[in-house]
């Protein structure tokens, strides 16, 4: 074959590779180390299709799965369900400890609402999105006298 031709394979081409999925995902960079000083504000999303997370059935039973995740070296302070989401602000001992209480969160509130809805199949759209919350005051301030 001589230098020159173009071969017909191999190569980017227009339209190859992985097909967009509506909202733009989590990268999968390796996330900012943890620093067990601070809560930390954790966003989980849902996937398309699911009906709202807000529905008394759906929402009692999220409300369970929430209540029975903090445990050994991991808390969650605060949460707040929405339609299609639910932020967090969770701590953990280690920072060891506050990955694996996430990964179990994750866990639990499929299950919960995979049980609610009397359905299999994924429930988590993506990986969690954590942010430090190392900037915000302190929720509450005692003074010792």
């Amino acid at each position: 074959m001589p230098f020159g031709v173009a071969r017909t394979w191999g190569g980017a081409r227009k339209g190859a590779g992985r097909k967009p999925r509506g909202r733009p995902s989590m990268p999968h960079h390796t996330r900012p180390k943890i620093d067990p000083r601070y809560p930390v504000q954790v966003t989980i999303r849902a996937t398309s299709g699911l009906p709202s997370f807000r529905s008394p059935r759906v929402f009692g039973a999220l409300r369970r799965a929430v209540s029975r995740a903090s445990l050994d070296g991991f808390r969650i302070i605060h949460f707040s369900i929405q339609q299609d989401h639910g932020h967090f602000i969770v701590e953990g001992d280690e920072a060891r400890r506050a990955r694996g209480g996430m990964h179990g969160l994750a866990i639990r509130l499929a299950l919960a609402v995979n049980r609610a809805l009397g359905r299999k199949g994924q429930v988590i759209g993506d990986r969690y999105h954590a942010r430090a919350a190392d900037h915000a005051a302190p929720v509450c301030k005692q003074e010792h006298r």
